[in-house]
């Protein structure tokens, strides 16, 4: 995401427009995170150097989401913007 062209398809729309059209047609989705060691997780909880799958591509209300499970199932958590116990869900 970091690269000039994908922050051209950010900005014109049309990595959303992918991923809506991937969804729909049924492809298997899926993000990394940037590199590093999987020990490393950010501020809002995301793995360094590790792989998520994609499970919905949904605009509510105006909202582009994006809902991503990781794989591992351990104690780690998105907790940002949208997370499960978050004030955007109210």
């Amino acid at each position: 995401m970091r690269s000039a062209q994908a922050q051209t398809d950010l900005a014109s729309g049309r990595l959303w427009s992918q991923l809506l059209r991937f969804k729909q047609e049924g492809f298997l989705l899926g993000a990394g995170s940037p590199s590093g060691s999987d020990v490393h997780v950010s501020s809002s909880s995301i793995v360094q150097g590790h792989a998520y799958s994609l499970l919905q591509v949904r605009e509510v209300d105006g909202h582009k989401l994006v809902q991503v499970r990781n794989p591992w199932t351990n104690e780690v958590e998105w907790n940002g913007f949208w997370a499960d116990s978050s004030p955007e869900w109210t």
